[in-house]
């Protein structure tokens, strides 16, 4: 996107951080370690561009009693462009309903599938919670991850 800079980097300077951004006048600069796998990549982008789209404020949503922080709202957005809820549907309900099968068609992490199938009220299996630092989309952490 014009005015959008992304730096890979092989080594993010802050342990633990998969990706950061900081918005600008003209747009705004990512940074994501290069090292994550594919589907992680593609979540962490989406996850930082919609910093980005918000100014870098941190946005509250206030649903039915509940309050989102800006961190989740940047992580269901990365689902929602990632994993359109009519593609979804229709998926589900054409009977594509293996998790593994539908991370590859999407190219996300399978614990992304799984969440959105919740959020969208296609599974009633409750998925275990990403563990997130500040600003960044975070499922595990870089040491746990399987290579």
């Amino acid at each position: 996107l014009d005015g959008i800079h992304v730096y890979p980097l092989p080594e993010i300077p802050v342990k633990g951080l998969l990706g950061a951004s900081k918005p600008n006048a003209k747009g705004g600069d990512i940074l994501f370690d290069s090292t994550l796998p594919a589907a992680e990549q593609r979540i962490t982008l989406l996850h930082e561009l919609k910093h980005i789209i918000d100014g870098g404020h941190a946005t509250r949503l206030h649903t039915r009693g509940r309050r989102t922080g800006g961190e989740q709202l940047c992580t269901d957005f990365a689902f929602q462009v990632l994993m359109p809820a009519a593609w979804l549907r229709n998926d589900w309900n054409n009977g594509q309903r293996n998790a593994t099968e539908l991370a590859g068609r999407y190219r996300v992490p399978i614990e992304a599938v799984e969440q959105r199938l919740h959020a969208l009220g296609l599974t009633k299996h409750r998925p275990q919670a990403y563990h997130r630092i500040t600003c960044q989309w975070h499922p595990q952490s870089k040491s746990q991850r399987k290579e």
